[in-house]
């Protein structure tokens, strides 16, 4: 899925479990480092993903070097009831 070019520009990339995928890119000013996740639902009682998930992403985020841009996108399956302000 990435160009050529951008290909050339990975220095690392890999999975942590099922659930996330990530990207170390060479660039300037600074390198990125991207994150893919698949977040199931907190509440569904079939998914006991949700807490294994999060505890990766924390887990994985720790070890980004500091002058790293990191961006994290993904099917976050994000729920919010309608009584709570924001």
């Amino acid at each position: 899925m990435l160009s050529p070019r951008l290909k050339k520009c990975v220095m690392d990339s890999g999975c942590v479990g099922s659930m996330i995928t990530y990207a170390r890119i060479r660039a300037n000013p600074c390198n990125l480092f991207t994150v893919a996740v698949y977040l199931p639902h907190a509440h569904r009682k079939q998914s006991p993903y949700f807490p294994k998930t999060l505890l990766q992403l924390d887990k994985l985020l720790e070890n980004v070097q500091n002058h790293d841009c990191v961006i994290v996108m993904g099917d976050l399956n994000c729920k919010l009831s309608r009584n709570i302000p924001l």
